[in-house]
């Protein structure tokens, strides 16, 4: 099952990125109208499915209000 994910940037670096959860939504439409501005992102996430432990970029991570 995919959803996707909204968050909100609060600074930081790869590797240091500080950020907060906003919502888990199962529709992409809904995790933008959760964004509230420019500094909030959308990102896919798959159900029970494990990510790398490394440091990245998120895998399609949209900052839809930037």
């Amino acid at each position: 099952m995919n959803l996707w994910i909204c968050g909100q940037y609060r600074g930081g670096e790869i590797s240091n990125v500080i950020w907060d959860f906003q919502g888990i939504f199962s529709e992409k439409e809904m995790a933008i109208r959760a964004c509230r501005d420019r500094n909030y992102f959308i990102a896919p996430v798959t159900l029970n499915e494990n990510v790398p432990d490394k440091d990245e970029v998120w895998p399609g991570v949209e900052y839809p209000l930037a």
